[in-house]
């Protein structure tokens, strides 16, 4: 019997995150001008005609990746954006809430390094993805400067904190990817904070 339209769709969308998943795991892992479809459609395990049947090119694919991982990023910049919240607080919750998804999600490491490769890169992006990655940048260091006029953070350029514990965080994500070790090596979330907190 042939398969109605609804279950066609079905399939394309799962086919396609399959690839948009794959591509990820890809862009996470060599640099942008590195990835080629043929390693995409090796890591998807398909053909580079059915890729193409999705994505015009490498860029169209990485726009959809970063499209796919901004949504794992607004429950930290909605956090950070609480109007009533101490910003020592927030910069801690910051890092608990990355470490807690690192050991949660199987494809947050993944996120992650294609995240920060992303903003450091400055790879063009459709301009939300873009924006998104600027704005989202924007707010961390305005956290952990509110932090620093309480006298909570250490005075230290708030985005070298930022570049600091992105480093130490793509690090981890680095030994989960390529380790293959899973979780075990994930340490406490206040091993990446604390150093920035000014001591009573």
């Amino acid at each position: 019997m042939p398969r109605t339209k609804q279950q066609n769709e079905v399939i394309r969308n799962r086919r396609r995150d399959v690839i948009v998943n794959a591509a990820i795991r890809v862009f996470a892992t060599l640099p942008y001008n590195e990835v080629t479809m043929s390693a995409i459609a090796r890591e998807a395990k398909c053909g580079h005609s059915l890729i193409y049947h999705y994505f015009d090119n490498i860029r169209d694919l990485y726009d959809s990746a970063i499209e796919k991982i901004i949504p794992s990023f607004y429950p930290i910049m909605d956090f950070t954006k609480l109007p009533n919240q101490n910003p020592e607080i927030k910069f801690v919750g910051f890092v608990i809430y990355v470490m807690r998804l690192l050991k949660e999600d199987s494809m947050f490491p993944y996120y992650v390094q294609t995240f920060i490769h992303s903003a450091n890169v400055g790879v063009n992006l459709k301009s939300s993805g873009q924006t998104f990655i600027k704005r989202f940048i924007q707010q961390a260091v305005e956290m952990i400067k509110n932090g620093q006029k309480q006298g909570k953070i250490i005075d230290m350029d708030a985005e070298q904190i930022i570049i600091n514990l992105s480093f130490t965080i793509r690090g981890i994500c680095s030994s989960i990817i390529f380790e293959k070790k899973g979780v075990i090596n994930i340490p406490e979330p206040s091993t990446l904070y604390l150093p920035f907190l000014r001591k009573e």
